[in-house]
């Protein structure tokens, strides 16, 4: 079981057209689950909240993340992930201060100084084929 929700979670990873044929093919694998309790309780869930909310009403389009550069919209969320990649798991006090220097404070004081000279400011994470569709 801990398969399937599994299986949930990565759902928003997949393009939008395959959510649905996923859908379809995880309900088949509820379906052989042989607890009937836990079947029938995991079923209803997944019709109910999964196919009848994000399927049916949300829809894939909209909350399928497949190829997006960012891939939340919470902004500390991002910042976060963005910072553990740069560092490694157990930085060093002085690395991890290094880092966040160079990160944040210079990546923000040059943001500054171009909107100081009325420049566009551009997230330096943006791929430069990002941009020119700007």
């Amino acid at each position: 079981m801990s398969k399937i929700l599994r299986r949930y979670l990565a759902l928003p990873l997949l393009p939008a057209n395959e959510i649905p044929i996923e859908c379809d093919r995880m309900k088949a694998r509820i379906r052989q689950i042989q607890d009937p309790v836990a079947r029938r309780k995991l079923l209803t869930f997944h019709e109910s909240y999964i196919v009848g909310f994000w399927v049916k009403k949300v829809r894939p389009e909209r909350f399928s993340v497949f190829k997006h550069l960012f891939k939340t919209n919470n902004n500390i969320e991002s910042f976060h992930a963005k910072l553990k990649l740069k560092l490694s798991f157990h930085a060093g006090f002085f690395r991890f201060t290094q880092e966040l220097d160079s990160y944040v404070f210079t990546r923000t004081e040059r943001m500054i100084r171009q909107l100081d000279r009325g420049l566009p400011v551009h997230n330096d994470l943006t791929p430069d084929r990002e941009r020119m569709r700007e």
